[in-house]
């Protein structure tokens, strides 16, 4: 269908353009999705939304094939949503 060629078209650009990133940008972008998607216990304060996430993120590994994290990001349908809404919780 046109609607499902337009999907897919979208999908190799943004396939391309993560590619293109460092395994450490992808793994920032990773950390701002997850804010904006609200994963935090909510009864654990958070100073920090950013460092806290990442520090989380970290401490747990990140997969050494940078494909499986890009593949995290791109996977998500609302992924622009998350990256907008976890822009503000950081204050960019």
């Amino acid at each position: 269908t046109p609607e499902y060629q337009v999907y897919e078209a979208a999908d190799r650009k943004l396939d391309a353009f993560l590619n293109d990133l460092s395994y450490e940008a992808i793994k920032d972008l990773q950390t701002i999705m997850y804010v904006g998607r609200g994963d935090f216990e909510e009864d654990i304060p958070v100073k920090d939304p950013f460092s806290d996430m990442r520090d989380y993120l970290d401490s747990n590994g990140w997969n050494e094939n940078k494909r499986v994290e890009e593949n995290q990001m791109s996977e998500k349908m609302p992924l622009g949503d998350y990256l907008t809404e976890g822009k503000k919780a950081i204050g960019i």
